[in-house]
């Protein structure tokens, strides 16, 4: 899959991501990054949302981990703290942070994050190669041609060339779920991650309301 380098940059030190992490309004930064610009301003560098979250992006790391692999040029921060001191640090500050009963507040600033999650997931080749395979099955059972076959060699050429396009379509999706497959384990985890995360997240409402009751 081909990855646009510029979309991998931290819009603050503009260099590709390192220990990627993501706000609760959806956007993402170097952790070390965030974490400095929170300390002088709590709003969203970007779209001035105020932050009061901060989640481990470990599906944008790998990407960015990847893109450093295959681009020599990409060097990683000097004195870049390990991935684990970075977590902490966001633990640290989400616990010290936290806002208990954020009802309807709460579910969409998870929503926000899911959503970019999901978006990063969507493969666009995988999607074009859905959308020709569907559009050449679609032209296949179609009772016309774009060019009759009365027309001798020029009649089947169409035919032809769909077939070849609905074979690279074929190619695409199978290859796609291949990566899928492969990539599953991954996905796994970084899904636990989340669940672990809005469990304690539930904890900490639960304690801070039982505080209050006594």
């Amino acid at each position: 899959m081909q990855v646009n380098i510029e979309e991998l940059k931290c819009p603050i030190c503009m260099q590709i991501f390192e220990n990627c992490t993501q706000t609760n309004c959806g956007h993402a930064f170097c952790a070390e990054c965030i974490l400095t610009s929170i300390n002088h301003n709590k709003y969203c560098p970007i779209c001035r949302s105020e932050i009061f979250s901060l989640y481990p992006s470990y599906n944008l790391r790998k990407i960015a981990e990847q893109a450093k692999n295959t681009h020599q040029e990409l060097h990683p921060k000097e004195n870049s703290q390990p991935p684990k001191f970075w977590d902490e640090k966001i633990k640290e500050f989400n616990q010290k942070n936290h806002r208990p009963n954020l009802g309807l507040a709460g579910i969409r600033y998870d929503y926000n994050i899911l959503t970019r999650v999901m978006t990063q997931r969507c493969n666009s080749y995988s999607f074009a190669a859905w959308f020709v395979f569907l559009l050449v099955l679609a032209y296949l059972v179609w009772p016309y041609d774009l060019i009759p076959n009365t027309e001798g060699l020029f009649g089947f050429l169409d035919d032809f060339l769909i077939l070849i396009w609905g074979i690279w379509a074929l190619h695409k999706i199978v290859s796609y779920f291949e990566e899928s497959q492969r990539n599953r384990p991954n996905r796994v985890n970084e899904i636990r991650q989340r669940m672990r995360e809005l469990r304690e997240r539930n904890q900490n409402n639960q304690n801070d309301r039982n505080n209050q009751n006594n």
